[in-house]
């Protein structure tokens, strides 16, 4: 599997938004940004956004690079955090209303 594999996969998880000003950090940061087809070029984006791929201290991603199984147990790990951390979020705000919080509640468990 490739890193970019894996950012396409883990993007249709993720419920981030980009404003314009992290949009145009974001693609200075990633200095290979431009090696990375154009329909996934906002999957990179979102993905790096949450921390679950990171830049390496070169500023790349790395998009066609073959990932081990390490990186990918890492990758699933920043994922789980995240998804917790976005999950918690969304109690907090909706929990108070009594439909939401019974869906979410047996989508996430007490």
């Amino acid at each position: 599997m490739t890193r970019g594999d894996a950012i396409t996969i883990m993007s249709r998880h993720i419920a981030s938004r980009l404003d314009v000003f992290e949009l145009l950090t974001y693609m200075i940061k990633i200095k290979d940004l431009h090696t990375v087809p154009v329909s996934s070029r906002w999957d990179v984006l979102r993905v790096y956004k949450t921390g679950i791929i990171t830049v390496s201290d070169e500023g790349t991603i790395g998009f066609d690079d073959l990932i081990s199984k390490e990186e990918m147990v890492l990758i699933l790990d920043r994922y789980a955090r995240y998804r917790d951390t976005a999950l918690s979020t969304i109690l907090a705000i909706a929990g108070h209303i009594s439909p939401i919080r019974a869906v979410a509640l047996s989508f996430c468990g007490p």
